[in-house]
């Protein structure tokens, strides 16, 4: 078995960013004979060439450039082992988050429960968000990520990100082939939506309301997927955002023109939630 250290990998990483031994070692506060030497040694060990010294200019190898991306994954989670390290943080969280943000942010969620969090001690609640809002206001769920604004009180919000809405259409809609469209230009599209009770309903219905825009209130979609495939098949078209854009073959994502219409992602607590440190957390982890 091969142990390698941190600080090896530290150097590894920093010689690959700066491309100059010198550089690196000035970066990670160590002579350039010794980056040069542990970084020789690791190539023995592994009897992989890490870096092309050929040029002037540093490079790393092909093989060299996967096992620094695995290095960076690696220093990133001990970096915030030792952030969470000292700091007081619960035993266990109930999250509430709403269904057409939840699936796309899961993964660093699961980050957090496995950085943070033992066992079950992470409780995920996905619903509509006048009911998430409601757990929240009554002290039955700690924090909640939703679409902002929301009326409450006693709550307090964390921005976390901000995002374009696109015109989702299906291939064969001739509004497939535009690079971007003006919303009027939907006028004569029927525009399918969320059923009542999501927040990104609430703001395609602005939209529409905005722009005279006819809603198809006979089909509307529990969620993002079914109304997804109502658009594959053509049936209509929606507005969808960034985060939940996919590289279905069918549908198009059309960007579109100033003035973009925009969802803003937030975390909300209440405005005495003792653990505003665990708040933080999840704002750098989620932060995009």
């Amino acid at each position: 078995m091969i142990n390698i250290s941190s600080q090896v990998m530290m150097y590894v990483c920093e010689l690959a960013r700066t491309g100059n031994f010198h550089k690196a070692a000035r970066v990670c506060n160590t002579s350039q004979p010794n980056i040069s030497m542990q970084i020789k040694k690791l190539e023995d060990q592994l009897a992989v060439r890490l870096f092309d010294r050929s040029n002037k200019y540093i490079q790393p190898t092909p093989k060299g450039r996967d096992i620094i991306n695995l290095f960076t994954k690696i220093l990133d989670q001990l970096n915030i082992l030792h952030t969470v390290k000292n700091k007081q943080f619960p035993e266990s969280l109930i999250l509430g988050i709403f269904p057409s943000i939840a699936p796309y942010l899961m993964p660093d969620i699961m980050t957090i429960k496995q950085t943070i969090f033992s066992g079950e001690a992470l409780h995920i609640l996905e619903d509509k968000t006048e009911r998430i809002i409601t757990e929240l206001v009554n002290g039955r769920i700690d924090i909640i990520i939703a679409a902002s604004p929301i009326k409450a009180e006693n709550v307090i919000e964390i921005p976390l990100f901000e995002e374009d809405l696109y015109l989702a259409v299906s291939k064969k809609n001739k509004l497939a082939k535009l690079a971007e469209i003006q919303v009027k230009q939907c006028r004569h599209e029927v525009i399918l939506l969320l059923q009542e009770g999501h927040c990104l309903r609430d703001q395609m219905v602005t939209i529409c309301n905005q722009h005279d825009l006819k809603i198809y209130q006979q089909l509307e979609s529990a969620s993002l997927e079914t109304l997804k495939m109502l658009i594959k098949l053509n049936v209509g078209v929606s507005f969808i955002p960034e985060i939940c854009k996919s590289n279905e073959a069918d549908i198009a994502y059309i960007p579109l023109k100033n003035p973009k219409p925009k969802r803003k992602i937030s975390l909300f607590t209440k405005k005495n939630y003792p653990y505003q440190e665990l708040v933080s957390f999840f704002k750098e982890t989620l932060n995009r």
